[in-house]
């Protein structure tokens, strides 16, 4: 239920959002909720124990938000603590940022090397990006792992391309495999 329940309800608030043109202001909250999910981890345990009655923590949301948060977002609170859902607000969270950056064409790239990229270096890939995504915008993710010994991973959603020196070594590997076991046949 929780993979659905992020989707639907994370649908549901971006859709509201852009039926009435908040799309910004609602990804305004949604990166400030994500922060005070994160930053206070006890709240969302007490909005997410099942032995508190739904009447206090839709108190709890209203002596906490109101004032603070956009009208919508704390109607948005109530409906899904209401259904039982607050502990998938992370998830619906990410949801709505995955809708948010689909409708403004911003794509997450992670790129893993085996050594730190030079800024030229990470200029060149994101400029290659760009180009070959159809995406306005890449946000990119780097990370280093020696494993590959060269080369670069780059994963955008379900897409990788792998051209690491480690892949090249592993594909190597099986073609002389491969073609050992056809010369004993």
């Amino acid at each position: 239920m929780g993979k659905l329940a992020k989707t639907v309800y994370g649908d549901a608030l971006f859709d509201l959002a852009k039926d009435r043109d908040q799309i910004e202001e609602i990804m305004a909250e949604v990166s400030a909720m994500k922060e005070i999910l994160r930053d206070h981890p006890d709240f969302s345990r007490i909005m997410a124990h099942p032995h508190i009655h739904t009447a206090e923590k839709q108190a709890l949301l209203e002596a906490v938000f109101s004032g603070r948060a956009e009208e919508n977002m704390l109607g948005f609170l109530h409906l899904i603590t209401e259904k039982g859902h607050f502990q998938q607000l992370p998830g619906i969270l990410d949801r709505y940022e995955e809708r948010y950056r689909a409708f403004h064409g911003i794509g997450i790239a992670r790129i893993v090397s085996a050594v730190p990229l030079t800024k030229d270096q990470k200029e060149k890939v994101e400029k290659k990006l760009a180009e070959t995504t159809g995406y306005r915008q890449i946000l990119p993710e780097y990370q280093v792992d020696p494993a590959l010994i060269g080369g670069v991973v780059i994963r955008i959603g379900d897409r990788v391309v792998d051209g690491s020196i480690q892949n090249k070594l592993n594909r190597l590997t099986k073609e002389l495999t491969d073609m050992q076991l056809a010369s004993h046949q």
